[in-house]
């Protein structure tokens, strides 16, 4: 019988418990949290953190690249407090993900990340194995929740600053597919504001990219957009017109 391996990692996220949930149900927190170091590429994404399905693709080695189909479990949502998600398709022999969040009061929360795992190893190999996937999950959710607790905090600071009359942004981007436009766009979403990617080639965009894009050539287009900001190419502003 090959036994079952497990990790957990928790931290206090200082934010209500509803609006971290909400940020976990938002368009774009998972792009946001993926990452840098070894990214994935999202080959298809359905549904939400009820009963959604994600398929990704991503590199073990610079030479091995494998696919991961993981579907949330319906039977186990609870809204404002878990989801789960389970691997249909992928590198092990099972894995499950339960994601808790924790009221801690009216103004902060525990956000818990629990993994069951097993491994499609022997027992000599799960013994070697077992202690590099756990090193891999401590460094992923270090990342991750670090990524949760300063979007959040900056997200929720502007939102008690900001006037009540003002609503979400509409950002447009260049770059936003690059390097760092992919990591502006899902902040900006999560934090309930729209984006227009400024692109080149509309035929070259994932069709799971997250927002609207629209084709635009610096030198010739005009473009009025609510708010600009820029992630990569400069706008020549002799010939390209903001009324």
């Amino acid at each position: 019988m090959i036994l079952m391996e497990y990790y957990s990692y928790c931290s206090k996220i200082d934010v209500p418990s509803t609006d971290l949930f909400r940020w976990h149900a938002s368009e774009g927190a998972l792009e946001r949290l993926n990452l840098p170091w070894q990214p994935f590429n999202l080959i298809n994404k359905k549904g939400g953190l009820r009963d959604g399905k994600v398929e990704i693709s991503m590199h073990v080695t610079p030479l091995v690249q494998i696919r991961w189909l993981i579907e949330h479990l319906d039977a186990e949502y609870v809204e404002g407090k878990r989801f789960v998600d389970v691997q249909v398709k992928g590198p092990f022999s099972y894995w499950k993900q339960i994601h808790i969040i924790i009221p801690n009061g009216n103004s902060s929360s525990f956000l818990e990340d629990s993994i069951e795992y097993r491994l499609p190893v022997g027992k000599l190999g799960r013994i070697v194995a077992h202690k590099i996937i756990n090193n891999k999950l401590e460094e992923m959710f270090q990342y991750r929740h670090r990524i949760v607790k300063q979007d959040n905090h900056i997200h929720n600071t502007i939102n008690k600053n900001k006037n009540e009359n003002n609503g979400p942004l509409t950002v447009a981007i260049t770059g936003s597919t690059g390097f760092i436009g992919s990591s502006l766009v899902p902040f900006l979403t999560t934090g309930g504001h729209r984006t227009i990617g400024l692109v080149r080639q509309t035929s070259k965009i994932n069709t799971n990219a997250i927002g609207r894009f629209v084709k635009w050539e610096p030198n010739e287009s005009s473009l009025n957009p609510f708010e600009l900001l820029l992630a990569g190419t400069p706008i020549p502003s002799e010939k390209t017109q903001f009324p």
